[in-house]
């Protein structure tokens, strides 16, 4: 309502890779980027030196790139990478801010050292979601959605060659319920939702991609590509409405048509 806030003049003063906002708290009071953290009662911190000792501790390689990638919802949690190439380690960790030590998640047999990207993180902050990426046989590299705990990670869709990405978008709070993107055929993709019952299924047009949903997973939203019109357009869908387009959802259903002009 108050227009755009600067929460850091000089990022480069604190942060070595990604100058963006990667997580955030839902009461918006605190923010996470890869190295950095910002509250808006103490301002922009530095965490390189805190991330770099705790991963020295736990073994690692001091000039370790480390990076947060997500935070839980009330913002005590987040999640992120470390790697050390000169021990050849690449993992995965949760850290409860301000604690003294990272929590190490267990690497995964099936996929072993290979290269992660999360995107997300349950609202109670124990499962983490996103892509894991592995050099195809023959050429490009494939991409699977995974979802990880402390029990190791498990995927929750087919390898893709990797067109289009692959992998969770979001979590609801308790980690039950992922969305994302699934590549289909002909390097075209499709938005999903996965449940343990339910399995991932897709639901999207081609060219559609899920980026959040809701604290219990029932409502999720995310755009889509109507061919041969410029641009993409937003989507709603719920178990009830099922897959929607929001504009003319607001039109036709909540006649909202004036107001959106």
């Amino acid at each position: 309502a108050g227009g755009t806030q600067v929460i850091a003049q000089d990022l480069f003063a604190i942060s070595s890779e990604y100058f963006v906002p990667n997580g955030i708290s839902a009461d918006g009071n605190t923010v996470f980027g890869d190295q950095w953290m910002w509250n808006r009662a103490t301002g922009v911190q530095s965490l390189s030196q805190t991330l770099r000792s705790l991963a020295t501790n736990a073994g690692y390689f001091f000039g370790s790139q480390i990076l947060i990638f997500s935070s839980s919802q009330n913002g005590s949690v987040v999640t992120g990478i470390v790697e050390d190439t000169i021990n050849n380690r690449k993992d995965y960790f949760l850290w409860q801010v301000g604690s003294p030590q990272l929590q190490i998640l267990p690497t995964n047999a099936q996929f072993g050292p290979d290269y992660y990207r999360f995107h997300a993180i349950s609202g109670n902050g124990l499962v983490v979601g996103g892509s894991v990426q592995q050099p195809a046989p023959q050429f490009g590299s494939l991409y699977t959605a995974v979802m990880v705990t402390a029990a190791g990670s498990t995927a929750i869709s087919t390898q893709a060659r990797g067109c289009n990405f692959t992998g969770v978008w979001d979590l609801n709070f308790d980690g039950s319920v992922a969305v994302g993107t699934q590549e289909t055929n002909a390097c075209s993709m499709a938005a999903f939702r996965w449940t343990p019952a339910g399995g991932l299924v897709a639901f999207g047009p081609a060219g559609s991609a899920a980026y959040a949903c809701d604290a219990a997973g029932d409502v999720v939203v995310g755009d889509y590509i109507n061919f041969g019109v410029a641009g993409t357009k937003p989507f709603l869908w719920t178990p009830v409405l099922g897959f929607r387009d929001l504009q003319s959802e607001l039109v036709a259903r909540w006649n909202l048509g004036g107001a959106l002009q």
